[in-house]
């Protein structure tokens, strides 16, 4: 035991030499930037360059097509209408403190090229061996009055961040400004001011950063692109958003939106044109206002669904999940096939919506609420209680299949067993042959409820 206490005692020792001879090493190199040891030294980088258009060998940015920007690892910011920028300039912060190898260089090196109408700056930087400070930045700053809007933007950084139209230099505030299209790809957030805008296409890509966009947009589309990143906005036209496990939360969507997402979870205002999730959507949790055109959801594994309204055709499917469609005064508007494994489906039924109607489910219990009836409308189910309300004044034929019980509560609060009958039911409707309600299920409970004025 003694001997191991002392070797254990002689490492420590060696542990404490190397590292103290380590933190000398380091103060050295601190306190001489530049002095090399082991092929490490230390960097103070404080530098700025400041680009002006004509003398830096460019022209004003309203003289290209497209404005290329690249970095590695600085952040890229768009800044418009600043008013003390006598000449648009392109401006680079370079502020880096660490540990680094030798030879590299952290100067910031800004180079551009020019292709016809294509203007591309690159920012050549290396990445310190050890960060204690790193902040740096590229800066498009355009003057007042310089129209950018016939200009496409392209954005690119590595590791960094993207802010467009964001912030403001010297508490000048930035002017509204509109640009032909944006593309932003970022390792880290993308920010969307609200002085910012595109009048064509908007795409933003990030990995795990997030994406904010302020303010409503007239971009015609937006495409947002995420692994994992959270997405917030304001009020949109078209939208395309794909992600792997990502979150979002948007306003109204004028058009249509395009969701692509394997999980995450979505909130949304209005869409005004329709809802469509691809084949990759399997577990989300997704929340709509009202959808004036179709929805389509199709392979979902655990979904759980919700619109206040849905204008168009439906079609919702998922193994597990929920599903909810109405508020109170408004729901399904026209033809819905919902089919749900286990959970539970809640539906209103608009008045004058006369469309097919067909809800299955494996467990999943289902409640249906017909607020006037009209057309055809199927319900089945293996194993789940079904709850149906009908306003008293509907008149329809009603078949039942179940080898479980039927309750029909009205005036009599009929009980039927093991119900395989078709029933005339007649309310203050004038009756007609083509509303028709099938109600099918195995030992399963079926409810149905008529009432004076159904609430959902």
């Amino acid at each position: 035991m003694k001997v191991k206490g002392g070797i254990l005692v002689y490492l420590f020792v060696l542990i404490g030499i190397v590292l103290g001879v380590a933190l000398i090493l380091g103060a050295i190199m601190i306190i001489s930037p530049g002095v090399e040891i082991f092929g490490l030294s230390y960097i103070n980088a404080n530098t700025r360059y400041n680009y002006v258009i004509d003398r830096s060998g460019f022209a004003d940015f309203n003289n290209y097509d497209t404005i290329i920007v690249e970095t590695d690892y600085s952040n890229i910011t768009l800044r418009v209408g600043v008013q003390q920028t006598a000449q648009s300039c392109v401006y680079v912060n370079n502020h880096v403190n660490g540990f680094v190898r030798a030879d590299e260089n952290y100067s910031g090196r800004l180079s551009y090229s020019i292709d016809g109408t294509t203007l591309s700056f690159k920012l050549v930087e290396d990445k310190p061996w050890l960060t204690l400070t790193d902040s740096r930045t590229v800066e498009i700053r355009v003057n007042e009055n310089t129209d950018i809007s016939g200009v496409n933007f392209i954005f690119k950084s590595r590791y960094g961040s993207i802010n467009l139209g964001g912030g403001v230099i010297e508490d000048e505030a930035p002017m509204e400004f509109v640009a032909a299209s944006a593309t932003l790809e970022a390792g880290g957030a993308i920010s969307v001011g609200e002085v910012a805008d595109v009048s064509g296409a908007l795409s933003m890509k990030t990995t795990s950063g997030n994406i904010d966009v302020v303010g409503d947009k007239v971009a015609s589309l937006v495409i947002f692109e995420t692994e994992s990143g959270r997405i917030t906005s304001g009020n949109l036209n078209s939208v395309r958003l794909s992600s792997n496990s990502g979150g979002a939360r948007l306003g109204n969507v004028a058009g249509n939106f395009n969701y692509d997402s394997r999980s995450g979870v979505l909130e949304a205002g209005n869409v005004s044109g329709s809802f469509i999730a691809t084949a990759k959507v399997k577990l989300a949790n997704i929340s709509l206002g009202e959808v004036s055109g179709e929805v389509g959801l199709s392979k979902g594994e655990d979904i759980n669904f919700e619109a206040d309204r849905i204008g168009g055709f439906a079609r919702i499917v998922t193994q597990k999940g929920n599903v909810y469609i109405g508020n109170g005064t408004s729901g399904l508007g026209g033809q819905a096939e919902i089919n749900v494994g286990a959970g539970d489906v809640r539906v209103l039924v608009e008045d004058q919506n006369a469309s097919a109607l067909e809800i299955a489910t494996t467990s999943a219990s289902i409640t249906a609420t017909f607020n006037g009836y009209a057309g055809n409308k199927t319900l089945t189910t293996e194993s789940g209680q079904i709850n149906i309300n009908l306003r008293y004044d509907s008149s329809l034929n009603l078949t039942l299949k179940s080898q479980g019980r039927a309750y029909i509560v009205y005036d009599d609060n009929r009980l039927i067993e093991s119900p395989d009958e078709t029933l005339e039911i007649r309310g203050g409707s004038s009756f007609g042959d083509n509303n028709i309600m099938t109600v099918s299920g195995n030992n399963n409970t079926i409810n149905i409820n008529r009432q004076t004025a159904v609430s959902y």
